[in-house]
């Protein structure tokens, strides 16, 4: 190893300046932004609008109304997430029996006013829709085959029924 001396303050200042420069330059700190690695997709944008898309990732939540529906996925900015009550009781609402093989009931604790129930498929489909002014609501499940449905209560409370056999 080759070792010289520094003479002079001068030359010890511009080999700390250069250190200093080399390691600076290396301690960057990463940026993170949304990225999504997908089989298939795109992004789309007309000024005021962007849509991104990508094909065979999950749905996080839905947002509609009588107009539109959108679906919002992981690669969003924001997030939004629809929990589904696996519950018999959630917010004052009870349903069950749950698992059903024919009627499944819908009590309140209070009477209710202009409250939307709806039946929907896994799939999105909505089954059947019911504007309920009562404290209770009996749904026949007799017609629909085996399987799991989601119910939505004024579109802010979700709840898992499972129609079995």
């Amino acid at each position: 190893m080759l070792y010289l001396p520094l003479q002079n303050n001068n030359m010890k200042k511009l080999l700390l300046l250069f250190c200093v420069l080399v390691v600076s330059s290396y301690a960057t700190a990463q940026t993170l932004s949304p990225e999504v690695i997908s089989t298939s997709g795109t992004s789309m944008s007309n000024g005021s609008t962007t849509l991104d898309w990508t094909l065979g990732e999950p749905a996080t939540a839905t947002l509609d109304n009588p107009q539109n529906a959108i679906t919002q996925g992981f690669h969003q900015p924001t997030i939004i997430v629809t929990a589904i009550a696996d519950a018999a009781t959630l917010n004052n609402v009870k349903v069950f029996p749950n698992p059903t093989i024919e009627v499944v009931q819908i009590q309140f604790t209070a009477n209710q006013k202009n409250t939307l129930v709806e039946l929907y498929s896994v799939d999105g489909k909505l089954l059947e829709k019911h504007l309920v002014n009562s404290q209770a609501l009996e749904m026949n499940m007799s017609t629909y085959p085996a399987g799991t449905y989601l119910l939505k209560i004024n579109k802010s409370e979700t709840h898992k029924l499972v129609k079995s056999h």
